[in-house]
């Protein structure tokens, strides 16, 4: 073995050493409650989602689906799926990405433009009245 080689392998094992037993069991639990706290959000984020596709007459597949066209619904569809984004992201905690991969597994930055985009909606309509 060469002496960098081994230099690294003693680095390694005093980084290693730095954590003891307590670290990795307190480690472990902050893991597992955030996980859990995660699972709850976003089962709390469809129950959201789903009281919100019940009110506006939508099946769920259409409004977390991906393609509209075929349902011949793309106008409404994308306008109501701005308004549940938006609804979610001021009534939960959930990043955009958490909602993008919620609704079949969209980009972060699609999320900020619809959300962008009903805000603009909304501002026109209430300057229109």
């Amino acid at each position: 073995m060469n002496a960098m080689a081994q230099l690294a392998g003693r680095e390694s094992a005093r980084v290693a050493s730095i954590w003891s037993a307590e670290d990795n069991e307190r480690h472990a639990a902050r893991k597992a409650e955030a996980k859990a706290r995660r699972k709850a959000q976003t089962q709390d984020a469809r129950r959201l989602v789903c009281a919100f596709a019940r009110q506006h007459g939508v099946k769920m597949p259409e409004l977390l689906g991906k393609d509209d066209r075929r349902l011949g619904r793309s106008g409404e569809l994308h306008l109501l799926r701005f308004e549940c984004w938006a609804m979610l992201k001021a009534e939960t905690t959930l990043s955009y990405p958490r909602i993008g991969r919620m609704f079949a597994g969209r980009d972060h930055t699609t999320i900020i433009t619809g959300v962008k985009k009903h805000r603009e909606a909304i501002e026109q309509k209430e300057a229109g009245q």
